[in-house]
């Protein structure tokens, strides 16, 4: 009766990054972890009286911008897409107060 041979393991240069795998794994989430909130939009009370949409447009484009789409982010705010200055863009407003909030580059 023939028996198989069991495979022998193979040893090389790749071996040294598989005992660290798990920690680099875990210093990776710990670093996004972090990071999320840096990425967060802001949040926006909305009042009794709250302005409409097209008045957040409206101002994006008497800047010189041309709005593309516009949205209520997760926050409650106004979230406009658009270009100004050859810049792609999203503008947040608070929809209470009519206010750009923060522009961040796109």
């Amino acid at each position: 009766m023939v028996r198989a041979r069991k495979r022998q393991p193979r040893h090389g240069a790749g071996d040294a990054f598989c005992g660290y795998a798990h920690e680099i794994m875990l210093i990776a989430a710990a670093f996004a972890a972090f990071a999320a909130p840096a990425f967060a939009e802001p949040e926006c009370t909305i009042g009794e009286t709250s302005a409409p949409v097209w008045q957040a447009i409206q101002a994006f484009e008497a800047e010189g911008g041309h709005a593309s789409a516009a949205k209520i982010n997760d926050g409650n705010c106004y979230e406009i897409y658009g270009v100004l200055n050859e810049t792609k863009m999203e503008v947040f407003y608070d929809p209470t107060t009519g206010v750009e909030l923060e522009r961040i580059d796109a």
